[in-house]
């Protein structure tokens, strides 16, 4: 993980950025202007790598399992850089919103195997969600092709359908509703974003509102990593937890 902070001054609520991808590890550099521009506004912000597939040591639930991993970290962690360990956002971009909605929204919490995470702290599931660009239909749409679907599960759907279920943010809505104390989540999405294309964030919106989530949907112009550059994406994200 890196960390971006303000200096002094806090509790600060909390964000943790998820890469997209498929890129291995230690490719989440691009995210960290963008962590910048959130600490500017008052906020502990962790960047964090996961495998992303199987080629590097994930897949279903490993994949999954590193997510729950950071963001227990990052509990642990935030009262040391002035953070809010109460109040943690997971922000997740491209192939990270797929991963963080999963995690998010997924009413068994992951939870890593032994020895696979440094020490974590509370709830492995974040307090609020934001999605931008995900590829949050990955098991369906295959955006990244059937042969990195097939081998992050294991196999295809019909041979798997255990783990596209549970792997899968619209299979999940549409069998567990959000419940009496539902997270807030915003979702994001470039308008003329050639590789998601915008038509998944909004089915994506409308399964979380029949869910009962309180979901924001916001359009903004550009392409895929648009959202990232964007001041109004900065301040609808610091008032989703402000």
């Amino acid at each position: 993980m890196d960390i971006v902070r303000p200096k002094g001054g806090g509790p600060w609520p909390v964000f943790m950025l998820l890469m997209g991808g498929p890129a291995g590890v230690n490719r989440s550099d691009y995210e960290l202007s963008f962590a910048d521009a959130l600490a500017h506004q008052g906020a502990v912000v962790f960047v964090a790598d996961w495998r992303q597939s199987a080629a590097v040591g994930g897949g279903y639930p490993t994949s999954f399992n590193d997510i729950a991993c950071a963001v227990g970290m990052t509990r642990a962690m935030a009262p040391r850089v002035g953070g809010n360990s109460r109040s943690v956002t997971l922000v997740g971009h491209s192939l990270g919103g797929w991963g963080g909605a999963v995690v998010a929204l997924s009413p068994t919490v992951f939870s890593p195997r032994a020895g696979q995470c440094d020490a974590t702290s509370g709830s492995l599931r974040p307090d609020a969600f934001v999605d931008l660009d995900g590829a949050v239909d990955e098991p369906t749409a295959m955006e990244d092709g059937a042969a990195y679907v097939g081998a992050f599960f294991g196999g295809t759907r019909a041979a798997k359908p255990a783990a596209y279920a549970a792997g899968d943010p619209f299979s999940i809505l549409a069998a567990h509703h959000a419940g009496l104390h539902p997270m807030p989540i915003l979702v994001v999405h470039g308008l003329s974003d050639a590789t998601v294309p915008v038509t998944t964030s909004r089915a994506f919106h409308t399964k979380l509102i029949s869910a009962g989530y309180p979901d924001r949907l916001l359009l903004i112009d550009g392409g895929h990593f648009a959202a990232l550059a964007s001041a109004a994406v900065v301040t609808a994200i610091v008032a989703l937890v402000t």
